[in-house]
């Protein structure tokens, strides 16, 4: 019994213990009856209406299956742990375990799967992590100016006699003798590329910063390399190593350590009126020099640290003997370079840059890109007197 049939019962009974006419009230009971009829079913329109949406009837899905096929079972959920609902349709495969109820296939992150083709997406951590890149820092050392010719040129004393000496009064001066040479290092060019796909570098932004950024960094560490150890030969640079004076040992002794070289090294310049200013290392040599310590009754590594504090904190720039330490791995380690900064020069033609063409092969059809990074350099080594090389 609906709603409408309990109200119209409860007034008749009331009318008739009241004595009224029954039939007359029965009529106008039964008008009454029709009128709420039509509202109810007005409201299940408008019920059906907010259900359906504006574009008609939706799909059930099996989450609604579950709930209006189910609502007795739902009501046990306050009085059991778990429960195993049946979907119509056999949409995971189903079992019973020993209380008879039905069990299903578990649901997991492997059986869903992740990324494409699953359905979990995963957090994406922004960037591209590079393999380790070395540190590049011997052009800061050097001094550098632009060129605008193909090659460099500089004069350089070349035989200076020096007959200065104190003189008789009224007698011919002593004559001095000086001499100069031209000395010309062309400019070289550094380059390298990447071919990639236009919709790539447009879908992946990151991946176009990164592939720039690694292409700068591989042309600055080739440049690097040839600054310091270029052969000269064929369109490499002469590097400060080829071009150095190499390490005489003149005032080696018994027993010296990498420490000890280094001084030597440094005299050798200043007995040939030079200025050294900086010293490449291998930071495995550096690292030795840091762990010499003083000796503590003849015991192998015993003592206090001949450097500064470990604990003490980190020095800012690296130094030895006051001068500041480039340690690098382009030096091979067990040698070591002291020098000058103001006895070479590097001069740059067309700084480092990176350009995009689709000029290249059948690239235009084909949406490909080549992506060039390249720069234009001259090294000039002004007095190979600057500079000494050896080996620990």
């Amino acid at each position: 019994m609906n709603n409408i049939e309990e109200i119209t019962a409860k007034i008749e009974a009331r009318l008739t213990e009241l004595g009224g006419d029954a039939q007359e009230t029965k009529s106008s009971l039964d008008a009454l009856g029709a009128q709420f009829e039509e509202m109810q079913h007005g409201f299940d329109q408008v019920r059906a209406a907010r259900v359906a949406g504006p574009t008609g009837p939706q799909f059930e899905t099996p989450g609604s299956r579950l709930i209006k096929e189910n609502r007795e079972d739902l009501a046990l959920l306050g009085r059991v742990k778990s429960l195993t609902f049946k979907l119509e349709g056999g949409l995971f495969p189903t079992s019973r375990d020993a209380s008879g109820l039905e069990t299903k296939t578990t649901i997991t992150s492997g059986t869903v799967g992740s990324s494409t083709p699953g359905i979990l997406v995963p957090q994406r951590v922004p960037g591209i992590v590079s393999k380790p890149r070395r540190r590049l820092t011997l052009r800061d050392v050097l001094p550098s100016r632009p060129t605008e010719g193909s090659a460099v040129e500089f004069v350089r004393e070349n035989v200076f006699t020096n007959a200065a000496s104190p003189q008789v009064e009224a007698s011919d001066k002593d004559e001095s003798a000086l001499t100069f040479e031209i000395v010309a290092e062309t400019v070289r060019t550094l380059a390298h590329w990447l071919p990639a796909t236009k919709q790539v570098l447009d879908d992946f932004q990151e991946l176009a910063r990164f592939v720039d950024g690694t292409l700068m960094y591989g042309l600055k560490l080739v440049e690097e390399q040839e600054i310091l150890t270029g052969s000269g030969t064929g369109q490499h640079l002469s590097g400060l190593v080829t071009d150095a004076t190499a390490y005489a040992g003149t005032y080696d002794a018994a027993n010296d350590n990498q420490l000890d070289k280094l001084r030597h090294a440094l005299t050798e310049l200043e007995v040939a009126d030079e200025q050294p200013d900086f010293i490449v290392l291998n930071p495995v040599n550096y690292r030795a020099i840091q762990g010499l310590k003083t000796e503590d009754s003849g015991t192998a590594n015993t003592g206090a640290y001949l450097a500064a504090d470990p604990l003490g904190g980190v020095i800012a720039v690296p130094t030895l003997w006051g001068l500041p330490v480039v340690a690098t791995n382009t030096l091979s380690a067990g040698n070591f370079l002291v020098g000058s900064s103001m006895r070479a020069e590097i001069h740059d033609r067309q700084e480092a840059v990176i350009e995009i063409s689709t000029e290249h092969s059948d690239y235009f059809i084909k949406n490909m890109v080549a992506i060039r990074c390249e720069e234009r350099i001259a090294l000039t080594t002004y007095r190979a007197t600057g500079f000494v090389y050896g080996t620990f």
